[in-house]
């Protein structure tokens, strides 16, 4: 793999999937990049969509020297929840204990920041293996941050590709935006 996007938004992607203990058809179902974080109309209760975000490039005669972003959107189906329950179930409710595939939405998104962020060099390495080559001169130097969390959004039918439906809620969505991923290439 050549393009330093696409390498980040794979090795995140297959990251998270490892991290939420998914595979196989599961794992496409549940973690995938997308173009707006949107979930696949096969995804099941939750969803978390890696979305390309920017690229600055400060090139100088020839020698790339840029700085990418992405964003994860989570999103969880309400079906279950009734709409003066869904705060506490959707967004507040504490994870069984070692599962990161339940809890609310906040606990979701900071566990799965927590980990990001613990294993923020393992990733990068792992993105800078894809890419090939010597990372001293082609790859990346510094490892994406955290730089913001949403606030939920409630999401209606159209979100879940759901046809015909009223405009009643649906579902939850949060938005991760990780940046300063620092690619370099002077080959």
């Amino acid at each position: 793999m050549s393009d330093p996007m696409s390498t980040l938004l794979v090795t995140y992607r297959d990251a998270i999937r490892t991290y939420l203990g998914l595979t196989g058809l599961v794992a496409e179902r549940t973690v995938a990049i997308t173009d707006d974080g949107r979930p696949h109309p096969a995804a099941g209760q939750q969803f978390y969509g890696l979305v390309a975000g920017g690229l600055q490039n400060n090139t100088v005669q020839g020698y790339v020297d840029a700085t990418l972003s992405l964003s994860v959107v989570i999103t969880l189906r309400a079906p279950y929840a009734p709409s003066d329950k869904s705060g506490d179930e959707l967004i507040a409710k504490s994870p069984a204990l070692g599962n990161p595939n339940s809890g609310g939405l906040l606990e979701r998104a900071w566990a799965l920041h927590e980990k990001l962020k613990t294993d923020r060099y393992t990733l990068m390495n792992a993105a800078n293996g894809l890419l090939g080559g010597d990372a001293n001169t082609r790859g990346f130097a510094e490892p994406l941050l955290l730089q913001s969390i949403s606030p939920v959004e409630v999401r209606g039918p159209d979100w879940f590709w759901a046809e015909g439906q009223d405009d009643a809620p649906s579902g939850l969505m949060i938005r991760l935006s990780f940046a300063n991923a620092r690619y370099i290439d002077s080959e």
